[in-house]
């Protein structure tokens, strides 16, 4: 567009907000420029067309019918204008684009659906894919744009974003505390069936703090060691055993329902950190900076039971 042209689309504008206003101070203000800088536009534009638009005295101003004829029409265009501008300009500020997400199985399972579908119901043209995994070892890191995991990650070709820890809770069923010998201290889960959680970011022998007292939980206390969240967790729903380390935001539920019991909530074990990991880029999509921020909000948010 030529100077004139941009020019001439001004004085329009101007032209058009003193009808709307029915004066030349109340348009001035409306589009924050002075009155005579609005006089001076109305009276270029008459003078290029060669007629009177808006008829002014001192005191008040009359549109033209000539001049209310025009209105019609450039009021037409200029609206058809800012809003074929304003659609452009939100197609290219939309969020939208394919992001693929490898987490942890049991975050996959029960937390990562329900915020990716939050997500998707503020920005809709996003799409994702999801893997699970229970160990790293199974991922091609190159393979996705963000993977969640409870390790640090210290090569230099992937990005470790810490997120809020992970704590973790002792915990059983009603119908096991009934049946079974009392807990009052951790060497009084030795007279009871536990299930350990073999984590790679769980370190052996856990170690349970209450106050300035140490206990130490050797994996040789338990029969059984599992790598698997959802077993243990399954086991200790139907009766059968005490989960020594179940995430908080899991049991979360069950424990306001009365379906189990924290044991030892005096004792508190380690927390596991969790890290976002990506791979780093020169530029980062508008998709990928909205999404890890949205992800870490979630994760924060999320039910748990602060030791």
């Amino acid at each position: 567009m030529n100077i004139n042209a941009n020019r001439r689309m001004k004085e329009w504008r101007v032209f058009t907000k003193i009808v709307e206003t029915q004066s030349i101070t109340l348009a001035a203000a409306a589009m924050y420029i002075e009155p005579s800088t609005v006089s001076k536009s109305l009276s270029l534009l008459e003078s290029e067309l060669g007629i009177i638009l808006i008829e002014r005295s001192t005191r008040n101003i009359k549109v033209t019918q000539t001049g209310m004829e025009i209105y019609e029409r450039v009021k037409v265009i200029i609206h058809d204008m800012d809003f074929f501008t304003n659609e452009i300009l939100e197609k290219k500020n939309n969020i939208e684009g394919v992001l693929r997400i490898a987490a942890p199985t049991i975050i996959c399972e029960f937390l990562l659906p329900e915020w990716i579908l939050e997500f998707q119901h503020i920005h809709k043209h996003v799409y994702f894919y999801i893997r699970a995994f229970d160990k790293y070892t199974e991922l091609s890191p190159h393979d996705y744009d963000i993977i969640i995991r409870t390790v640090f990650f210290t090569r230099k070709s992937m990005v470790c974003h810490k997120m809020d820890n992970l704590n973790l809770i002792m915990c059983a069923s009603q119908s096991y505390i009934e049946r079974n010998p009392t807990i009052n201290h951790p060497k009084d889960l030795l007279n009871n069936l536990t299930l350990n959680l073999s984590h790679q970011s769980l370190s052996y022998p856990i170690i349970l703090k209450k106050q300035h007292e140490v206990y130490h939980l050797h994996k040789s206390d338990s029969k059984i060691n599992t790598d698997n969240i959802l077993s243990q967790f399954n086991l200790m729903l139907k009766g059968k055993v005490i989960a020594v380390a179940t995430p908080s935001w899991l049991a979360y539920d069950y424990l306001h329902n009365e379906k189990i019991e924290r044991l030892l909530p005096d004792w508190q074990i380690a927390e596991l950190p969790i890290f976002i990991l990506w791979r780093p880029r020169k530029i980062y999509s508008k998709l990928f900076l909205e999404f890890v921020d949205f992800l870490a909000d979630a994760w924060g948010k999320r039910n748990k039971i602060e030791n």
